[in-house]
Formats: structure tokens, C-alpha cells, sequence
């Protein structure tokens, strides 16, 4: 949970997400009913995740930068932390984005097998 928190508030739709997403996968494989559109909202959602992850960094950037002009000087240390930081809704994006990516392929091979 401590990512969660020190990645902002932001991270927590992506939380969300992550959660529908594997709502919607394990649905696919009990649920033989229209199994191509539930394959492309998993992955329509999972990009979306992955796009939204780098939308919050890029929120997290414009406020640390402006944090950073109003301190005047900073230490290299705590730049360096703040950017480790702005890496984990990327990241948690990117972790959302393969998951998804995962579950539309198995959702696709039981397509194929069925």
C-alpha cells in the first residue's frame, strides 16, 4: 500500500482498473457469451491504463518542478528520490497493461480451442 500512497492520489483509479480488468478476465473464461468484445474492452482498458499511468507522472513532474522554482535549490538526493517516485503510476501502468495484455491472450486461446 505504500506505493499506492507515495505515487499520489491518482494511483488508486489506476487500482481500480487493475480490478475490472481482471473482473472482466475472469468473467471470459467462466462466461461463453460475446468473448471478442470482452477481449477488446480488456485490452482497450489496459492501454488506457498504461496512458494514464504516464499522465499522472507527467501531473507529478509539473508539480515537482514547480516545487522545486519556488525552494530555489535542492539537493541532488532529493531530486533523485522525487524522481523515483514519479516512476511508480508508469510503472503500475505498465504492470496493468501486460496483465491485460496476458489475460487477452489466454481469453483468445480458449476461443480457439472452444
Amino acid at each position: 500500500m505504500t506505493y499506492l500512497n507515495d505515487g499520489g492520489p491518482l494511483m488508486y483509479p489506476l487500482l481500480i482498473l487493475l480490478i475490472i480488468i481482471l473482473l472482466l478476465i475472469t468473467k471470459g473464461f467462466f462466461k461463453n457469451n460475446d468473448k471478442k468484445k470482452l477481449i477488446s474492452t480488456i485490452s482497450t482498458l489496459g492501454l488506457f491504463s498504461m496512458v494514464f499511468g504516464f499522465f499522472v507522472q507527467i501531473i507529478g513532474f509539473m508539480g515537482a518542478l514547480d516545487s522545486i522554482v519556488m525552494a530555489g535549490d535542492i539537493s541532488p538526493s532529493v531530486l533523485a528520490e522525487g524522481l523515483i517516485i514519479s516512476y511508480f503510476a508508469p510503472l503500475f501502468g505498465i504492470v496493468i497493461f501486460f496483465i491485460s495484455q496476458i489475460g487477452k491472450i489466454a481469453l483468445t486461446w480458449t476461443i480457439k480451442a472452444s
